[in-house]
């Protein structure tokens, strides 16, 4: 803060999935570093400051999370959830995506509320979350994922 100024609000485009990786979802360290994150984030808001995240999520039809590791392993039949899967993880490697809204907004919960539903990606130093963008890989990983919304600080 000192090198840049004061911010009132911060905001994150597509760069929210790339946090934590297979090996950190293996390890059992996805929602720390969620919770890493938004403590950072937060450290530069002040009370009430704004944060717009836009992420992927796996969404409520996705295959399990073990499954979906398994194909980070070795290449499933074609056209399957877990295919996408895999391809997306050659072409993003080292990203792994929140499993649902809800683990997102849980883990910004210490630090931000969520606004509004209606109110796209903002959060505010007691953030916010929101869904509806698809994801790139394909009708099936399209319909079984999905994306966010915005937080204010506590």
């Amino acid at each position: 803060m000192e090198r840049f100024g004061a911010f009132d609000a911060v905001v994150s485009l597509g760069a929210f999935e790339h946090f934590c990786s297979p090996e950190d979802y293996r390890a059992g360290r996805q929602e720390d570093l969620y919770r890493s994150i938004f403590e950072r984030v937060a450290s530069v808001l002040p009370e009430g400051g704004r944060l717009y995240l836009q992420t992927m999520v796996y969404g409520r039809k996705m295959i399990s999370p073990e499954e979906a590791v398994a194909a980070l392993d070795q290449l499933p039949p074609r056209d399957t959830d877990a295919w996408y899967l895999a391809l997306l993880s050659r072409q993003f490697p080292g990203s792994w995506l929140p499993w649902g809204q809800e683990q997102v907004v849980r883990c910004a919960a210490p630090a931000f509320r969520l606004l509004s539903e209606r109110q796209r990606g903002a959060w505010t130093t007691s953030r916010r979350s929101r869904s509806g963008t698809r994801g790139s890989a394909g009708a099936a990983c399209a319909s079984r994922c999905s994306s966010w919304r915005s937080f204010r600080v506590s």
